[in-house]
């Protein structure tokens, strides 16, 4: 989010070159699969031990991202960055199945369902495993979608990835404890299906079992204190996103939420925005660049924003309009804020 490049260099890539060399080493090429793989490899809590789980195939597809773009940021290690290119591009991470959801196990067919090979098709061993925790016969926890959040693999670029993480979402479901429903706040938030987010708010929210209670402690015994964080980060990614290069404003924003107002949220690149809407739709949005360097260039998209006007100090100001991606774009000086 703050584009600190020092602590880049000497806290966060040191860390990512070991781990992306570790991962060089440990992937092996499943000729079965006809990719590499990570294995042995399990999604988290339940179903069996197998190779290539969609949860670990993109935690590494991630990894290699973050590698990759650390690299170039810091202008080093040319060839090992290659290397992780080939590499990420190997995991397929993302495969859809029968149902047109994001597949758990690269042997899934359908939801709980495998076949692997030749042998017939049978029940997922330990599918949904847990018990009354899960509040249904589905798992509570959508482990294959973590490349949809907090990942950026899955995302509204990519349109069928992210239908089938949408059928994913639908196939698990509003129940679970606190945690898992505030993952999933956070998974419906990128989807920009607005209502949809807000009806897991609703979830998490209402009841005074399985989410936040009326004290407001996070269930799923004894506390989880990830819910709490979970259901404000969810409530913040309906309202903004930056995850894919430029600042998204409002992208999930619920008619629920018909006025209102956010201060003081931060956009990565570190851009601090404030945001007020009525009758659903956007009337103001605030930028300012609080970076490192003397500006920075912000990347705005909202449906209809090449219309609005830009103003610095009371003066319009020209910027780039991409009027077929509804983006607009110009260099944001430093501490300067800009009204849109």
């Amino acid at each position: 989010y703050t584009g600190d490049v020092e602590y880049l260099e000497e806290k966060i890539y040191p860390m990512l070159k070991e781990m992306a060399n570790f991962w060089d080493q440990f992937l092996w090429y499943s000729e079965y699969q006809d990719r590499l793989v990570v294995g042995p490899s399990v999604s988290a809590e339940q179903g069996p031990t197998v190779n290539g789980t969609t949860y670990d195939q993109s935690i590494v597809w991630e990894l290699y991202k973050m590698a990759i773009e650390a690299s170039e940021i810091l202008g080093v290690d040319e060839e090992k960055r290659e290397g992780w290119k080939e590499k990420q591009a190997q995991l397929n991470p993302i495969i859809i199945g029968e149902q047109g959801q994001v597949k758990e196990w690269f042997e899934e067919t359908t939801l709980g369902r495998g076949k692997a090979g030749n042998l017939a098709e049978v029940a997922i061993p330990n599918f949904g495993a847990g018990g009354s925790a899960n509040q249904g016969s589905v798992h509570r926890h959508t482990s294959q979608l973590i490349g949809l959040f907090p990942g950026t693999l899955i995302n509204k670029d990519t349109k069928e990835w992210m239908d089938a993480a949408i059928k994913s979402l639908e196939q698990r479901g509003l129940n679970g404890t606190g945690w898992s429903k505030a993952m999933k706040i956070n998974m419906y938030a990128r989807t920009g299906l607005a209502d949809d987010t807000y009806a897991m708010v609703r979830a998490m929210c209402a009841g005074n079992e399985n989410g936040i209670l009326d004290n407001l402690l996070d269930s799923h015994p004894p506390f989880q204190i990830d819910g709490n964080y979970g259901l404000t980060a969810g409530m913040t990614e309906m309202l903004l996103q930056s995850q894919l290069g430029y600042t998204q404003f409002l992208p999930a924003l619920p008619s629920a939420w018909k006025n209102g107002s956010i201060q003081g949220i931060k956009a990565r690149g570190n851009f601090t925005i404030s945001e007020t809407w009525e009758n659903g739709l956007a009337e103001t949005f605030t930028v300012c660049y609080e970076g490192g360097e003397k500006s920075s260039e912000f990347i705005g998209e909202y449906d209809g924003i090449t219309d609005a006007k830009v103003y610095l100090d009371g003066t319009e100001i020209q910027v780039e309009k991409d009027e077929e991606n509804n983006k607009i774009s110009f260099e944001a000086q430093k501490g300067k804020v800009y009204t849109i």
